[in-house]
């Protein structure tokens, strides 16, 4: 729907303050979804909101600079060096937007998890939250693009909401307890198989010990059996998107020290873009070498010593299983059985299916925990 009345006073609207009467708008259901947006990703920048809903850089600062001056949108800028000129424009909820939330989810105003407060938050916490979004916003696109859905984001937030926690053993022997909240949670689903991930975002802030010992308490969650309570599955990679190469190898190996094996997988921001972000090999696992796609097609189906590479995989597989190993499942034609120790108490927590499925599976995973490869396909 096209569009408002004072189309022509576009140019008089002020870009750094709000004025008395605004032209008066008419929301679009477009309009309505980037205050969605607002709401479910806590603060966009405009070239965020431009790559979610607009073809052009000129009709996305037009309909932001409405919803600012009609209050459903609060407008930060990003911060800039002295001399550097003005920041890009930041896009939180405001209270108008607030209301239109509500509506359109049909709950109370109070329910609205959001309060104006919310809008005064600092530097650190705005750049770590838009890193978040850029990947987000990445595997979004990325599975618009290839056909995929994802089925469920949990953000930080939600996840602090209920906090898990372990106990990690450090150096020297001394115990801490650490909770367990990555910058997220989420569900790729491929059509007849999901697979389940935590995200981390670094922004080279945190120092090697600390990156250990995060580490440790993954694995302490997922082998106790306590991720697998929680989330009803054993699916489970840690993606980890960090600043450059440098810092990339750095975490890699701290995580490799630390214990952390092929459920760690990592990548560099820049290159975390729709287009690559699940199909290109981008990612460096630890424990491996070279780069790996997320997800990879394969035409091992029609190659013989491919068929022949997978069932010897599978027998090493089985016979891992009869030295002390647990079998987690088969997934599909092309996926080889993972095995990974578990303790008995793990196994009788998880023990939510019949011995012939996946341990606490509720739905066909495509990534058990851990997975050495790609998902294929």
């Amino acid at each position: 729907m096209v569009d408002l009345e004072g189309m022509s006073n576009r140019s008089i609207l002020p870009r750094h303050r709000r004025v008395n009467d605004p032209p008066r708008m008419r929301l679009t259901q477009r309009d309505v979804q980037m205050v969605l947006a607002a709401y479910e990703y806590r603060v966009l920048r405009r070239d965020q909101i431009e790559r979610l809903f607009f073809p052009s850089k000129n009709t996305a600062n037009d309909r932001l600079k409405r919803l600012y001056q009609h209050r459903f949108l609060a407008r930060r800028w990003v911060p800039v060096e002295y001399g550097q000129g003005t920041g890009q424009a930041l896009y939180l909820l405001d209270e108008r937007g607030a209301n239109l939330v509500a509506e359109q989810l049909g709950i109370d105003r109070a329910k609205v998890r959001w309060r104006a407060a919310h809008n005064r938050v600092g530097s650190p916490f705005l750049e770590h939250t838009l890193m978040v979004n850029d990947v987000r916003i990445a595997f979004k696109l990325a599975t618009e693009q290839q056909g995929y859905e994802i089925d469920k984001w949990v953000t930080e937030d939600e996840l602090k909401a209920v906090k898990d926690y372990v106990r990690i053993e450090m150096q020297g022997g001394a115990r801490r307890t650490m909770a367990v909240i990555p910058d997220g949670y989420f569900i790729l689903n491929l059509g007849d198989r999901r697979a389940h991930f935590f995200l981390e975002v670094d922004r080279a802030t945190l120092a090697n010990r600390r990156w250990g010992w995060r580490v440790q308490a993954y694995l302490v969650y997922a082998r106790s059996g306590k991720y697998c309570e929680r989330f009803g599955t054993r699916s489970l990679r840690v993606l980890t998107v960090t600043t450059g190469s440098k810092r990339l190898s750095n975490l890699k190996r701290t995580t490799e020290r630390a214990g952390g094996g092929n459920m760690f997988w990592f990548a560099v921001l820049a290159e975390t873009q729709p287009d690559k972000v699940l199909p290109e090999p981008i990612w460096q696992v630890a424990s491996q070498q070279g780069f790996r796609a997320l997800v990879e097609r394969d035409g091992s189906d029609r190659d013989p010593a491919a068929q022949s590479e997978r069932v010897s995989a599978e027998r090493a597989t089985r016979s891992a299983a009869q030295n002390g190993h647990l079998t987690l499942s088969a997934v599909s034609r092309q996926t080889v059985l993972r095995t990974w120790p578990l303790s008995s108490g793990a196994i009788k927590r998880c023990q939510k299916t019949p011995p012939t499925g996946s341990l606490c599976r509720r739905h066909q995973d495509a990534s058990l925990f851990p997975l050495p490869g790609p998902l294929i396909l």
